[in-house]
């Protein structure tokens, strides 16, 4: 008869708060219907500040991978939930502020020798999504060394079979 061994697998250190969880849940729920209605709203609609809207889902979505965590901190799906969305949300962010760059060398250079606007958004777009492309694969390579290191740890249960 084989004999059964049951582990039970732990992702974090510590556990996660609660509290801290759900203070940053309602921040960036707050914020990001902030600055959705804001930009939706407006009188003269400046589309490119959505990235900071998925920014902020992209926060809102790890920080309730972090309370889910907070409650079963041996359950792997929030813990690679909030691992992904809290490692790639500031790159929506930072492409917000490439684009916010943009836009002010547009608006103080006017009379001067720069190239043209669409060629610094182009520049930002095309930067941001290598940025982005770049830390997801920061990522994944973060996860699955994670679990090579520790091959049980992408079980909830390890059943080990001798």
């Amino acid at each position: 008869m084989p004999n059964i061994e049951i582990r039970e697998v732990e992702l974090y250190e510590q556990t996660p708060s609660r509290s801290v969880s759900i203070c940053f849940i309602v921040l960036f729920v707050l914020l990001t219907l902030s600055i959705t209605i804001q930009t939706l709203i407006y009188k003269y609609r400046v589309w490119w500040v959505l990235l900071f809207t998925v920014g902020g889902i992209m926060e809102v979505i790890g920080w309730v991978g972090r309370y889910q965590s907070s409650i079963d901190n041996t359950n792997v799906t929030p813990f690679r939930m909030q691992h992904i969305a809290l490692m790639t949300a500031p790159v929506w962010f930072s492409g917000g502020c490439f684009v916010a760059i943009g836009v002010v060398l547009y608006r103080i250079g006017n009379g001067r020798r720069l190239p043209p606007f669409k060629v610094y958004m182009f520049g930002f777009s095309v930067a941001s999504c290598v940025y982005t492309v770049i830390q997801i694969i920061g990522v994944g390579l973060s996860l699955r060394g994670m679990e090579e290191q520790n091959e049980d740890m992408i079980w909830k249960w390890t059943v080990t079979l001798s």
